[in-house]
């Protein structure tokens, strides 16, 4: 094939196509904006959300170091700071903890921090400033409230502390001393300890034990945390030791990685979020697709007699396809920063409402990560090739000859003939004469039809009884704050039921008790978990297996019922088979504080945030193939009478309790609160407010995402019927140039639209019901607060709409024609 030197020619045809074509850039333009827009706020929320739970994890964690090496002495601080893989490093002094009645079941460390450990450890001076003097020192406001003292700076406080070796915590100095206080921060609920900082003058003048200094450092990036830190270790001249392991020996460093950073790596992503997240994007890109390959496939097929000259006068296959690409692309270069400015502000935008259904609440970190925007353009452009390409490979293979005498029609249409073209008939058959054309626009619009009709049910599924059936099975519920934190530790005081019950609002309740980490089953030699409950909240049990011959509410001794804990012992109890470990009437030995006690199992109740401390303990077990497993603890559920039997000092973990005027008992728990900072309570009226946040983020994101691919589909089926009449003129004139008249040519017009929504509506509704039964009712018969309930509200929302426009359109359009 001779080469011919066209190049300027195809470059200056490229942009004189560009600019002929002004509807086609305006729908295009649309088209790539809304694709970058979804990307982008997919991305923006995406990434916040990761940042926001990685922040998060830190504030659980206590900082953002990178690495922790424990148990140091000076010397080895000193050789361990100086690596060069360290960036940057916090030193942390151990002290020892806060002793006396104020701090029961509380950690209170006490310690000396540099600048750098606090900063990265989210200290931030809410008043005052760091310590300067000896005596002065930097306190919680957590630990003020404990002690009773307002949160105020200069004022002076006694504390009884122990001064603590971290290798052996029973080695302890017991000291106390007057501090003033210098400055006071705020203490985050989701921290395990509560801290207090001493100057470093005073720590000196301690004896401290060599080995209470700790190193924190930061590394130039969060990979591979274990390798930089082994290697820091071997380097300085020791041995490393994994945090979970005891220190033995003198050359031995144990060191720590922050987990907050390790959740993060993708082979920890949990797998149903990564497929979330593929069908999401494969839903964008389908979009996308579908109304930029039409736009160019129409627009190729109204100017394939000029790419058909093209051919003639020797330009390539690759050359032609090029000129498609390169429009669409061009189009792209103003189209995208669009996307990605509108995306980037509506994602931080629904960030905080998407957190604010989390346990992050509004402590959202907004993220301004260059991937956000470096793959919403990679995703983009990929779209937009894929959609330009079919069009490109088509005017690539176009042959001359055919392409100058192109027309519309398709010579191959089967007709019946024997029987008589009507107008509906006729608009039938030019609806179905060119059928790649139908297939994309009904699944165009069938796609926002079912996504629409998928949000629908969504939003009519959440359940109340079933959402509080999980959470919450009394009016209120109050404990410490750190039960709600899921580290449940310290009891409820005596005095706080007292109060509860002495108020006339005050109906009925009852406590559960739990001692955690207590009780081994004898068999196995592992941990067990054991609930007691009084009387009022063992009535609110639901048995799913039991012996026929007991009472669940009058339990006797040595009658116990276990708990259920994961979807295959549920399935098995519900079959009336009972738990992978336990069947009815079973006998279980246990050991408590040294005795030994057996049991018989008498039922079968599902595990909740109802009924235990809302976590689950495990064990390391023995597989048949000598590997070491976890295993969840067996959790038992007993009467107090029992439960009193078990430990000389039950510890009351929650006590839940119903009201005879709910407002009144709000108030006076409110009271409470203030006066007692370290309880909180919740109630059935915070978790209806909790569901109905929940449905409003269902409509915000779900009724978004339909808004903009029902656009999209609409914007298509605009596209589609504009073009499809336009594209006809000639087609079209001739048929009134025979007889047809106006009236008729729009009839014809309306019934083929018609077919389009027609097969719509049938694809859409099929597609739909599909979606709801294999998809949607799977994922809701799995959550706490969902109901499935097949529904096609969102289709008879969307098909009126597009009958409304086939009905329109083609009269506006065509009318718009024939003064031309």
């Amino acid at each position: 094939m001779i080469k011919v030197k066209n190049k300027k020619v195809i470059n200056e045809t490229t942009l004189a196509l560009l600019k002929y074509n002004k509807k086609r850039n305006i729908v295009a333009t649309i088209a790539i904006v809304l694709t970058a827009l979804m990307f982008t706020t997919i991305f923006t929320v995406g990434f916040g959300l990761n940042e926001s739970m990685e922040l998060e994890r830190m504030r659980m964690v206590g900082g953002d170091f990178h690495i922790g090496f424990k148990e140091l002495t000076l010397e080895e601080l000193n050789k361990l700071k100086d690596h060069e893989l360290v960036e940057d490093y916090g030193i942390r002094e151990f002290v020892g903890v806060g002793t006396g009645p104020e701090f029961y079941g509380e950690q209170v460390e006490i310690s000396y921090g540099d600048e750098s450990y606090l900063e990265h450890s989210f200290i931030e001076l809410t008043k005052g400033e760091m310590p300067k003097e000896p005596k002065e020192i930097l306190i919680e406001t957590q630990v003020l409230d404990m002690l009773g003292k307002p949160r105020e700076i200069g004022q002076e406080l006694t504390l009884n502390y122990n001064i603590t070796d971290v290798r052996d915590w029973s080695n302890a100095e017991g000291k106390t001393d007057t501090f003033t206080v210098s400055g006071i921060f705020e203490g985050d609920e989701l921290s395990q300890a509560h801290f207090i900082y001493l100057s470093k003058e005073y720590v000196d003048s301690l004896r401290i034990p060599e080995n209470n200094y700790s190193l924190n450092i930061m590394t130039k990036n969060s990979r591979n945390l274990e390798g930089k830190a082994e290697t820091i270790i071997k380097d300085s001249g020791y041995i490393p030791r994994d945090e979970g392991t005891d220190r033995t020996g003198e050359d031995i460093i144990k060191f720590g990685r922050n987990w907050a950073y390790t959740a993060m790596e993708v082979e920890g992503m949990d797998f149903s979020v990564v497929i979330a997240m593929a069908v999401l994007l494969g839903i964008i890109i389908l979009t996308g697709y579908l109304i930029i390959y039409n736009t160019f496939n129409i627009s190729s097929h109204l100017d394939i007699k000029i790419y058909g000259l093209m051919k003639a006068i020797g330009s390539s296959y690759k050359q032609l396809k090029g000129m498609i690409l390169r429009q669409a692309f061009i189009i792209s270069l103003w189209s995208i920063p669009i996307g990605l400015v509108v995306g980037y502000l509506l994602g931080n935008k629904l960030l905080p409402v998407v957190t604010e259904q989390s346990i992050i609440g509004s402590n959202f970190k907004v993220s301004s990560n260059p991937f956000i925007f470096v793959f919403t353009i990679c995703m983009t452009l990929f779209t937009v090739y894929i959609s330009a390409s079919k069009p490109g490979r088509k005017v690539g293979k176009v042959s001359p000859l055919v392409a100058i005498h192109a027309e519309d029609m398709d010579k191959n249409i089967k007709r019946n003939k024997n029987k008589t073209l009507n107008i509906q008939s006729l608009g039938k058959v030019n609806a179905k004469r060119n059928k790649s054309k139908l297939i994309l626009v009904v699944l165009s619009l069938s796609l926002s039809t079912v996504i629409l009709n998928s949000t629908m049910i969504l939003l009519k599924s959440p359940d109340l009884n079933k959402y509080l059936e999980d959470f919450i099975n009394t009016d209120f519920v109050l404990a410490e704050k750190a039960f709600f934190n899921y580290r449940y530790s310290t009891p409820i005081e005596d005095e706080v039921i007292e109060y509860i019950e002495s108020q006339p609002s005050f109906k009925e309740g009852g406590s559960i008790y739990y001692n955690p980490g207590t009780a081994l089953e004898v068999e196995t030699d592992q941990r067990m978990s054991i609930y007691g409950f009084d009387d009022e909240i063992l009535k609110k049990q639901k048995l799913l297996l039991g012996n026929p011959n007991v009472d669940i509410n009058n339990l006797k001794s040595g009658e116990i019922i276990v708990g259920v804990l994961g979807e295959s012992d549920l399935e098995n109890v519900k079959a009336g088979v009972g738990t992978d470990k336990y069947k009815l009437n079973d006998t279980i030995e246990i050991e408590v504080e040294g005795n030994i006690h057996q049991y018989r199992v008498v039922g079968f109740i599902q595990t909740d945030n109802t009924n235990t401390a809302r976590f689950y303990g495990f064990s390391l077990s023995t597989n048949e193939s000598g590997e070491e497993v976890s295993v969840s603890d067996t959790i038992v559920f007993m009467n107090m009478e029992e439960f009193g039997k078990l430990y000389k000092e039950p510890s009351r973990m929650v006590y839940q309790f119903d009201a005879n005027d709910v407002d009144d008992m709000a108030e006076k728990l409110n009271r409470l609160t203030e006066t007692k900072p370290t309880y909180k309570y919740d109630s059935r009226e915070i978790q209806k407010d909790s569901l109905k946040s929940l449905e409003n983020l269902v409509l915000l994101v779900g009724g978004l995402l339909s808004l903009i691919i029902g656009f999209i589909g609409i914007l298509n089926f605009i596209n589609v019927t504009m073009t499809n009449i336009i594209s006809r003129e000639r087609e079209l004139s001739l048929m009134e140039s025979i007889g047809m008249t106006k009236t008729e040519v729009i009839k014809m017009l309306n019934s083929e639209s018609l077919h389009y929504v027609i097969y719509t509506g049938i694809i859409g509704t099929i597609f739909s019901i599909a979606v709801a039964e294999f998809l949607l009712q799977p994922v809701m018969d799995n959550l706490h607060f969902t109901v499935y309930k097949l529904s096609l509200t969102g289709v008879f929302i969307v098909l009126p709409i597009f009958l409304f426009l086939a009905l329109i359109l083609p009269k506006f359009v065509y009318s718009k024609l024939r003064k031309k």
